[in-house]
C-alpha cells in the first residue's frame, strides 16, 4: 500500500479515500455512464451530478480515466457491443 501512495498515481489513490474529492465526484458520473451508457448525454449534467463547472468536470474526468467524457461513453458502448457480439453471436450492425 505504501509502494502504491509514493508511486506517480499516490496522490489519485489518496484521493478515493475523501468523500468530497474530485475523484469521488468524477465515480459518481462514472457510474450513471456504466449505467446509461447508451442514452444520449449531456456533459453539463454530468458536470452538475458531479457537482463541478463543465470545464473543471471535463479536466478531472481526463485526469481520472485518460479520456474525455464522450470517449469513455463511446469505449463502453464497443465493450457492450463486444459482449454482445461474443456471447449471442450477434453481427456488427446488429450488435451496435
Amino acid at each position: 500500500m505504501i509502494r502504491l501512495l509514493r508511486s506517480p498515481i499516490g496522490v489519485r489513490v489518496a484521493e478515493m479515500g475523501f468523500a468530497d474529492s474530485c475523484v469521488q465526484q468524477v465515480a459518481k458520473a462514472i457510474a450513471w455512464l456504466r449505467d446509461n451508457f447508451s442514452q444520449q448525454m449531456k456533459i453539463a449534467d454530468l458536470a452538475e451530478l458531479a457537482h463541478m463547472s463543465v470545464s473543471s468536470f471535463n479536466e478531472h474526468f481526463k485526469a481520472v480515466t485518460s479520456l474525455s467524457p464522450l470517449q469513455y461513453q463511446k469505449a463502453l458502448r464497443l465493450q457492450e457491443a463486444r459482449r454482445l457480439m461474443l456471447s449471442r453471436q450477434m453481427d456488427a450492425t446488429t450488435a451496435i
